[in-house]
Order: structure tokens, then sequence, then C-alpha cells
């Protein structure tokens, strides 16, 4: 029956086109029929198709506006830092923030919030602090309220082993909230 069964699925319409397609099931090879579509009957699905990427959204929204309007945050963030202003920080950072420094030191809000905090008076000196950072190449790509920047910094630090002048390539991630924009991710990588 099976191979009767075959031979009646396999004919050929009037066109000479083929009314099946071969399928696998299980290792064996099955027929099923294709259902052939009529032009007239495409013509809904072929209208989908060419509406459809006008419903989609559109790539990332570049302008030089934009690049200006990131420029401003990120160094406001990092004048923030430097000049220990904690509110300002916790106004752009977003409570789930979370960051990877250039030495693989990942951080989140509250980490941020007491590395910026001021030092005590008399109170030994970090392993790692910034003393001065400057930050230019600022890219910003907007994909509706969230948007991606990248930027050059560079970083003069004194370390243990005395001042050093560290170059990095950054990237932040940022989410637009009750019209304001807030870091929600930061990752740095040293320019070697």
């Amino acid at each position: 029956m099976g191979d009767e069964w075959t031979k009646r699925l396999s004919g050929r319409n009037r066109r000479g086109i083929s009314r099946c397609r071969p399928i696998e099931s299980l290792g064996s090879v099955a027929v099923a029929p294709l259902p052939l579509l009529g032009v007239r009957r495409m013509r809904p699905v072929l209208a989908l198709f060419l509406v459809l990427p006008l419903a989609a959204p559109s790539g990332p929204k570049r302008s030089p506006a934009l690049d200006e309007s990131f420029t401003s945050l990120e160094r406001a963030w990092s004048s923030a830092f430097q000049k220990h202003d904690l509110p300002a920080i916790e106004r752009l950072l977003a409570e789930e923030y979370v960051g990877i420094d250039g030495r693989g030191v990942v951080s989140n809000r509250a980490d941020e919030l007491e590395e910026a905090r001021a030092r005590p008076a008399g109170a030994p000196p970090p392993a790692f602090e910034i003393l001065a950072e400057e930050i230019s190449d600022v890219r910003a790509r907007q994909y509706g309220e969230t948007a991606v920047v990248t930027a050059l910094n560079v970083v003069t630090a004194r370390t243990q082993d005395g001042p050093s002048t560290i170059r990095y390539r950054r990237s932040t991630v940022w989410v637009r909230r009750a019209g304001r924009w807030q870091c929600v991710h930061f990752h740095a990588s040293r320019i070697l």
C-alpha cells in the first residue's frame, strides 16, 4: 500500500510541476503533498513581506548632536568622580549599574560611589587613584530608549609604581528613564 500511495502523491499537475516533496522522518524518507499557491493567492503574502520591513525598528540613530549630548554626560560623570560629587553620580548611574574597568575589576553602583567618596585626611592612598581623565572621540548610537556609546579615555593615575598615563577604549550603555539618561553598563579595555 505504501508504494501505491507514494505513486499517487508523486504525480505532477497539469503544468508538469511536482505536487509533493520528500520529507525525512526518523531516518526514512516519506512523501508529503506540497501545497501550490497561485499568483493571486500569493499577492497578500508578497504585500506583507514588502510592508513588514517598514514596521520593523530602524537601525541606530546617529548624529553630531547625539554625540555631543553623550560627551556631556560622560564628562559630567568623570567630573563628578573627580569632585567626589556623590549625588551627581547617583543620578547618572542606574541602580542596576555594572562596570568593568580596564584592570578587569567588576563594580556596581555602590562600589562606584564608595570609590568616588573623598578619602579622610591622613588615610593611606588607594592602590589605584585617578587624578585626571580626558574623554574624547565619543560616538553614540541610539536604539529607542537605549544608547551605546564608545569613546577614548586617557587617565592619569597614581599607582603603587608611581604616576601613570593609561589609554582605554570605553563603551557605556545608557537607558532613558523618566526623560533622563542613566548609565547601566560600562566597560573599558586598555590600549596596549
